[in-house]
C-alpha cells in the first residue's frame, strides 16, 4: 500500500474512533515524512537502535508458534489461549468507547474476539511461566534482556503478555517503563508516539504521567510539531521495539492478535539508567513509600555484572547481547540533557560507576 492510500484508509478509519486524530490536508506533507518503514530484522540493527533510541520496525522477527501448520495460524493461537489457562483464569479487558475496565475470563475473551461485535482491548494477559510461554517461542524478542538475571525486585519489571483487540480499540496517550517490544500474529495497528517531556511541554499529555479528566490531551498538528513525533502500522509478521522515553497512543485498524513485552538491554542501558535517575521511571511514581527504589541500582548493577563477564566472552557472544553498542549509546545519552544535568548525573554515584564500567569494559 501506498503512503497515500496509507493516510487516506488508515487514517480516515483511525478518526472515526478518535477524532483527535483527524489529519487535515496540509498536515499530509507532515505526516509523510514522520512515517516509519520497516526493515529486515538482524539483531545488529536492532542493537543500533536500541543505542540510538530510535524506534525499529522490523520484518522477519521469527516468533514460532506450536501447532499443526496445517491448521491457520490465527485457529491455532485463539486454540492455545483457550487451552494454556485454568478455565477461571481472567484478564483485564477494556471495553467500549467509554474505555472502561472489566475481568473477563480468558475463554470468553476469545468468544468475544471471534464475534467481533465489541470494542475491546486486552494487555496485560502476563504468560510468564504458564503453559502458554512453553508454547510460543519469544525468545527473539528477549534473548538480550537485562531483567530476569537480575533482583528480584527488578525481575518484577519484565513483562511478556498476549495483546488482543478488536477493530476501532483505543489505547490513550501512554508510556511504558523499561522499553517495550510489539510482535504481530495478526491484524494490523497505527501507532503515535512521541518524546514523553517534548510533548508535555507541548500540552501533549501521558496518562502514566499527568492526571487528566476521561482522555489524555492531544492535538495532531501540535503532534506533528514535534521533533520527536513518528508513526508506523504494525500488521501481521511485523515486530515494533519501542524506547521507553515514547509516549504513544494507539488504534486497532484490524482485529489484532499478538505478544508484547519489557526489557532492558545492553545497548540502551546507559540512556536508560539517565531517563531513570532524571525523571523517575513509572514504577517510581506510584509507589509513595519507596519500596521499588532500589531498582535502578539493581538494574545498574546487573548491567555491571553482565559487562564484566562478557569482556572475557568470545566477539560472537559479546555481539548477541549488544557489547559492543554501548559505545554508541554513550554517544546518545549525551544529547538528552543540557550540561548541567549531564554533569549531576556523572557525579550520581551509580551512573558513575556505570560509565566507567562501561569504559573500562569498552574503550570509548
Amino acid at each position: 500500500m501506498n503512503t497515500t492510500n496509507e493516510i487516506r484508509d488508515i487514517w480516515s478509519f483511525a478518526a472515526s474512533v478518535d477524532p483527535t486524530i483527524r489529519v487535515k490536508p496540509r498536515m499530509l506533507p507532515s505526516l509523510r515524512r514522520r512515517k516509519v518503514g520497516s526493515e529486515i530484522f538482524s539483531q545488529d540493527r536492532l542493537f543500533g537502535h536500541m543505542a540510538a533510541r530510535t524506534v525499529g520496525l522490523f520484518t522477519s522477527v521469527t516468533v514460532p508458534i506450536t501447532g499443526s501448520q496445517s491448521v491457520e495460524q490465527t485457529s491455532r493461537l485463539l486454540r492455545l489461549l483457550c487451552t494454556s489457562f485454568a478455565p477461571e483464569v481472567t484478564a483485564r479487558v477494556q471495553l467500549g468507547p467509554s474505555h472502561n475496565m472489566y475481568r473477563k475470563r480468558i475463554r470468553d475473551i476469545v468468544a468475544k474476539w471471534q464475534r467481533g461485535r465489541s470494542i475491546m482491548g486486552v494487555t496485560d494477559l502476563h504468560f510468564r511461566e504458564s503453559l502458554l510461554e512453553r508454547r510460543i517461542d519469544t525468545s527473539a524478542l528477549s534473548k538480550f534482556n537485562l531483567l530476569p538475571g537480575s533482583t528480584a525486585l527488578a525481575s518484577e519489571q519484565e513483562m511478556m503478555t498476549f495483546v488482543i483487540a478488536t477493530r476501532g480499540n483505543v489505547t490513550d496517550s501512554h508510556s511504558d517503563d523499561p522499553d517495550g517490544s510489539n510482535h504481530c500474529f495478526v491484524g494490523k495497528k497505527l501507532w503515535l508516539m512521541w518524546d514523553t517531556f517534548e510533548g508535555s511541554a507541548a500540552g501533549l499529555q501521558d496518562v502514566e504521567r499527568e492526571s487528566s479528566t476521561g482522555r489524555a490531551s492531544f492535538d495532531m498538528g501540535t503532534f506533528l510539531s514535534l521533533r520527536s513525533s513518528r508513526w508506523l502500522v504494525v500488521d501481521s509478521g511485523k515486530t515494533l521495539f519501542l524506547p521507553g522515553h515514547l509516549t504513544h497512543k494507539v488504534i486497532t485498524i484490524e482485529p489484532y492478535l499478538g505478544v508484547g513485552s519489557f526489557y532492558v538491554g545492553l545497548p540502551c542501558i546507559i540512556s536508560t539508567i539517565a531517563r531513570w535517575l532524571v525523571h523517575k521511571p513509572l514504577w517510581s511514581l506510584n509507589d509513595p513509600y519507596g519500596k521499588k527504589d532500589a531498582v535502578v541500582s539493581d538494574v545498574a548493577a546487573s548491567a555491571i555484572t553482565k559487562m564484566r563477564v562478557l569482556s572475557t566472552a568470545g566477539a560472537l557472544h559479546q555481539r548477541a547481547w549488544g557489547l559492543p553498542f554501548i559505545r554508541n549509546n554513550e554517544r546518545s545519552w549525551l544529547k538528552m540533557f543540557n550540561r548541567e544535568t549531564r554533569n549531576s548525573l556523572l557525579k550520581d554515584e551509580v551512573f558513575s560507576e556505570l560509565i566507567r564500567s562501561a569504559r573500562s569494559t569498552i574503550p570509548m
